[in-house]
């Protein structure tokens, strides 16, 4: 199993087709992209204060980012 990588996320945030912000930008930490979306989306929800059920949708590319190699303390 691979250990966690960081994502990126810069772009529009859209829910039920309609534009909630047209370029949002969010980071995490997660073991895949899929799971990295989630992470995103909740974070958005939060920062939005939005009823987490409320489905939302990033259209954009979720990149994954070159993490240094060095140990942290």
């Amino acid at each position: 199993m691979e250990g966690k990588c960081l994502y990126s996320y810069c772009g529009a945030v859209t829910s039920f087709g309609t534009i909630l912000s047209n370029r949002w930008t969010g980071h995490t930490c997660a073991v895949s992209e899929e799971k990295a979306r989630n992470n995103l989306a909740f974070q958005f929800k939060k920062q939005m204060g939005l009823v987490l059920a409320v489905p939302v949708s990033l259209p954009g590319k979720v990149e994954r980012q070159k993490v240094s190699g060095g140990k942290q303390s």
